[in-house]
């Protein structure tokens, strides 16, 4: 027999979430039912995050009204929720005189809508509160009840919320059949669940038509409006201090620039009307566009800003939102073409569907204990330091860093599975982790185990957001290369805690190793290594290849047994003090350095500092590569580690992009594990990586090189299906009538290595914006006196051995510094 309810609401998107929200305070059994595996990986996953004022909407619109009165009932609801919702303001800016009286009518509309604290600011504020603002810029019509909140996150709230209050939630269930019936409605879903419901609430958002035909009602039919966006990193989030809009077009708000609540600014969206709802591709048209006009109000904004980007599509159904019951098909409630201001607008649009069906006899008693607020959801990221402290000290997991990018740790994450993340992106969603610089390139493999941990599932049938996005295409029991070999060395519990050191030394690798013992063989004695994994070594714990150490030990070793050697070394130098798993996430311009360990974050003021925290690898964003963004695409260093220390296998069939060391010595791995590798894909004239390996790792297993070539676009709807290559010319443009495909399953990105020096950022230390290396008087130095820079973190080197040559002279002047310095 079907599940009987008294509503049904079909989609869990932003709209189904708070119409759920909001009918579970009253004495109804309600049921939510989501096609896809995890809510929110619709419309709602790709929306900016604004919270509209009311500003670009006609009077007389519904959009305008309920736009104005959820932006109202949004400020109340999040603080019942805990929703991270900030109120930032708005402003629509103008560049002509000529265009005052426009201005002057939005905001005339505006306020008849009833869009509280509107006014018009003229040149001279803009040039006090916007700083970065286009010059040029002579007014704006300025509105400071606009805000921003997390979209998916707010999903979540809501849906939590609904179900503290006893909505059920059905996810991985596609309705595919709308009875009517003397009781109501039986509806049928792909995966084989019935249920019957006195009343059904439409929210299906892009398949919101589809569904609607199911029930008889052939009225209107959604047109998926495409808009990519753009995001910067972090380290611009004070570009702007308010949402910032150009003059609308009649179907566009225009290319914006978006502060967001977890920091990043955000540029776009375009706007293009399409046919295909699953065309959720990115373009180089899209990207030139969104650049030049984010430029028009932003001018320092630049290419390099960009670290992510992707597209959505807007459900438009015609000029205005549809909600209304359906008299053809009573008991049917219509929620359809809510794009813009729909996040905004969910909650009045809940209560004018609650009024809906309380107008066709819907009994609505509220219950006698409704839990209207939640605990507020943990983000290490968003905590002041006391409280982050207060929080780790009392869960050590807390302090167990798994996303350095976003500080997201080990308990945020297993607190994500347990809430209903059952997917790569349901994790990124929740949490962050995976979206910050490196696209998960550190964290994913953690991520990986700790989910299959919580969810008693292999790792093989993880996926990036549902079935056919599988991460893995295979596994194998293999002990990591690690652990046997390095765990006698340096236990894992923390160590003990003095204020005061004369050298601290981040990063463990071959680095900070070299560094280490050579400031110890200069007289240095007291000294602190900090490494955020749980053993030392870095990335040579996961090159299994040989040629390290032709230089420094005149031996053709490993990566492990080149990091062993060290390893000896710094056992041999007694007052070096080690601490692994341990997290530096501050550092001041007086070299006071702030890191976390599992239980227990801690301060330590150094004397002399040296960073040896190497480097991370370029993305497919900073190319940039266009196309979809499918369940297959590493970066390769990710690939090497998810191979040689978890013995999991990425992909069968796969493309290299980049001809570096670390692409030809992972097409010769993949071969060796039996894939197929169909082409290393190398922009430039010839490959830049040692023609030894060229030889070992291409020729000898018969791997094409496409020089003069690029992978001009990536195509897989779940998963990777093909690639578009394409010849270029001297200027690396495109060579029309050039593009051919090759089918494969996974693409490895091994295009460079950009050094990782955002903590002496944060202390003021001066970079390099091109390179991201520091700027000093002499190699390793910094423009903070006793703060060095040492390895790939100093400079990108191609070999190992060149690496700790560089550290032990940074060892050598941390030491001449502190004897100085006495």
């Amino acid at each position: 027999m079907p599940d009987r309810f008294d509503v049904l609401i079909i989609g869990g998107g932003v709209i189904g979430a708070a119409i759920a929200r909001e009918l579970s305070q009253y004495r109804l059994r309600i049921a939510l039912l989501e096609k896809e595996i995890e809510p929110a990986f619709g419309v709602s996953k790709s929306n900016s995050g604004i919270i509209h004022p009311g500003t670009h909407n006609p009077p007389g619109s519904l959009k305008g009204r309920l736009c104005v009165e959820g932006n109202r009932r949004l400020h109340s609801l999040a603080r019942d929720l805990g929703v991270d919702f900030k109120e930032v303001g708005e402003l629509v800016v103008i560049f002509r005189e000529e265009d005052r009286a426009e201005l002057s009518r939005l905001k005339q509309e505006a306020e008849n809508l009833g869009v509280p604290g509107l006014r018009i600011v003229d040149q001279a504020w803009l040039r006090e509160q916007e700083p970065l603002l286009n010059p040029d810029a002579v007014a704006a019509l300025y509105a400071p009840t606009a805000g921003i909140v997390s979209p998916y996150r707010l999903v979540y709230d809501l849906l939590e919320n609904a179900a503290q209050n006893g909505v059920a939630l059905f996810t991985s269930s596609e309705v595919t059949a709308i009875e009517r019936n003397a009781s109501g409605f039986l509806i049928s879903t792909r995966q084989g669940g019935r249920f019957s419901s006195r009343f059904v609430v439409n929210a299906a958002g892009l398949f919101s038509d589809q569904v609607a035909r199911l029930a008889g009602i052939n009225d209107f039919v959604i047109t998926p409006r495409k808009g990519e966006e753009f995001l910067l990193d972090k380290k611009r989030e004070r570009i702007s201090r308010h949402l910032l809009f150009p003059l609308p077009t009649p179907v566009s708000k225009g290319t914006l620039i978006i502060k967001t609540s977890d920091g990043n600014p955000m540029i776009g969206p375009t706007a293009e009307d399409g046919a295909n709802r699953d065309d959720l591709s990115t373009t180089d048209a899209g990207l030139e566009n969104v650049l030049a006009s984010a430029r028009r109000l932003i001018p320092s904004i630049k290419g390099r800003d960009i670290i992510a980007y992707f597209a959505g599509l807007r459900p438009v159904a015609g000029p205005d939102f549809i909600v209304r019951h359906e008299d053809t098909a009573p008991g049917m409630i219509t929620v359809a073409g809510i794009q813009s201001p729909g996040l905004t607008a969910a909650p009045a649009i809940a209560a004018e569907v609650a009024e809906i069906l309380r107008g066709r006899g819907l009994s609505l008693r509220r219950k006698w204990f409704f839990h209207k607020t939640r605990k507020p959801t943990v983000h290490l990221f968003a905590l002041p330091w006391n409280r982050a402290n207060r929080l780790i000290n009392r869960r050590p997991a807390y302090g167990d860093i798994v996303c350095r990018c976003e500080m997201v740790s080990a308990q945020e994450i297993r607190e994500a599975v347990r809430r209903g993340a059952r997917t790569l992106d349901g994790i990124k969603f929740r949490t962050r982790a995976q979206a910050g610089r490196c696209h998960g390139g550190f964290c994913t493999t953690r991520i990986l185990r700790i989910m299959a941990e919580e969810l008693g599932l292999p790792v093989t049938a993880l996926s990036k957001r549902g079935p056919g996005s599988e991460v893995l295409a295979g596994a194998r029991d293999l002990e990591a290369v690690v652990t046997a070999r390095h765990r006698p060395l340096f236990r894992r519990k923390p160590s003990p805690h003095f204020p005061v050191r004369d050298l601290v030394i981040v990063g463990g690798g071959p680095a900070g190793m070299a560094a280490a013992v050579s400031a110890w063989e200069h007289g240095v004695r007291d000294i602190l290594l900090l490494e955020r994994d749980q053993f030392l070594g870095g990335i040579l714990n996961q090159c299994i290849h040989p040629g390290f150490g032709l230089q420094q030990f005149k031996a053709d070793l490993t990566g492990p047994e080149f990091a062993g050697r060290w390893l000896e070394k710094l056992r041999r130098c007694p007052d070096i003090q080690v601490s692994l798993s341990t997290f530096a996430v501050r550092l001041t311009p007086d070299k006071q350095l702030t890191y976390l360990q599992p239980g227990r974050m801690s301060t330590v003021q150094a004397r002399a500092l040296i960073m040896a925290t190497g480097c991370r690898e370029r993305t497919r964003e900073m190319i940039p590569i266009p196309g979809d963004r499918p369940a297959g695409v590493f970066p390769a260093g990710l690939a090497q580690k998810m191979i040689n220390l978890e013995g999991w296998l990425p992909g069968r069939e796969v493309v290299i992009v980049g001809s570096g060391d670390i692409g030809l010595i992972m097409a010769r791995r993949f071969a060796l594990e039996g894939a197929t590798v169909k082409a290393v894909v190398e922009i430039k004239k010839e490959s830049r990586g040692l023609v030894r390996n060229v030889v070992q790792c291409l020729e000898d297993f018969g791997i094409p090189l496409y020089l003069r070539h690029k992978v001009a676009a990536i195509r897989g709807a779940r998963r990777v299906e093909r690639v578009e290559i394409a010849r270029v010319d001297d200027q690396l443009r495109e060579e029309p009538g050039t593009r051919f495909e090759i089918p494969c399953d996974t693409v490895l990105i091994s295009v460079g290595l950009i050094p990782e020096n955002e903590l002496i950022e944060m202390a003021g230390a001066a970079l390099n914006p091109d390179t991201n290396t520091p700027i000093g008087q002499a190699p390793n130095e910094t423009s903070i006196p006793g703060l060095f820079v040492c390895g790939n973190a100093f400079k990108i080197y191609d070999l190992a051995d060149s690496v700790t040559r560089d550290s032990i002279q940074a060892g050598r002047q941390a030491a001449a510094y502190l004897e100085r310095s006495q």
